[in-house]
């Protein structure tokens, strides 16, 4: 008898990445360049959608005090609130 092969989940790159982020304790993305950043609970909101330059991230505290989070690549534990490596939550919310 032959077994019958299962084939796995078609996922698209957003699911494989957002599969990886969770896996791995991260919180969502940051892109600093393009002042971005989006949680896996407000997942990739922006038209832009995934970018080269998105980089895996923890929440942490906003330091502007113009939003409640920011993302920012350091781990909240070591994160600088001052720090060139956080990004603001994505207001670039994608047109239904």
């Amino acid at each position: 008898m032959t077994e019958k092969l299962t084939r796995p989940k078609i996922m698209d790159v957003g699911d494989i990445v957002a599969e990886y982020l969770e896996a791995h304790g991260y919180d969502g993305l940051c892109n600093i360049d393009a002042e971005c950043g989006c949680t896996l609970d407000d997942w990739i909101p922006c038209q832009e959608g995934l970018s080269e330059n998105c980089l895996p991230g923890w929440k942490a505290p906003c330091p502007c005090g113009d939003h409640d989070w920011h993302i920012s690549t350091e781990h909240p534990q070591d994160a600088n609130c001052e720090s060139d490596k956080m990004s603001k939550p994505c207001d670039k919310k994608a047109k239904a």
